[in-house]
């Protein structure tokens, strides 16, 4: 009896552990965006499927999501354009990787984003975040020297 509560234990412990990486989310969200800048949201979820293009507004791979309620965890898939490289980064954050020449973001998100971001790698947008970066660990570490000479 004893062995087998151990079995049952051990099956029940491998199972959960395991559960999250396979589930999936009710709602997938897919966001491609073309080589003209323009994109395209595709949403299949319990309520249905919806498709809808938007054309290229910014200088910048900026893509409104549309509404889909309530619709709890989504699973987000996110094209970059062809031709392009990897975005140096996303809102919401992505795992990327490269299939057929295309790099594909991939995340789950609690909620669907009210819109997706993507900053092409060696944009000027990418050299002020990387030099913003840079400038504010520089103050922070100059202040925290000049504190603490003052404190010795």
């Amino acid at each position: 009896m004893v062995d087998s509560n151990r079995r049952l234990t051990l099956l029940l412990t491998v199972f959960f552990a395991f559960a999250p990486v396979v589930a999936t989310a009710d709602t997938r969200l897919r966001v491609e965006f073309t080589d003209k800048g323009d994109c395209s949201v595709v949403t299949t979820g319990p309520v249905g499927r919806s498709a809808v293009r938007y054309p290229r507004q910014s200088a910048e791979w900026r893509c409104a999501v549309t509404s889909v309620g309530d619709a709890g965890a989504v699973d987000l898939e996110v094209v970059a354009p062809p031709g392009a490289g990897r975005p140096a980064s996303s809102f919401p954050q992505l795992r990327w990787t490269e299939d057929n020449g295309r790099w594909m973001g991939r995340a789950r998100v609690p909620s669907p984003p009210a819109f997706v971001r993507l900053v092409p790698a060696g944009s000027a947008r990418e050299r002020w975040l990387d030099v913003s970066v840079l400038l504010a660990a520089a103050a922070a570490t100059i202040w925290s020297l000049a504190f603490a000479r003052g404190r010795a």
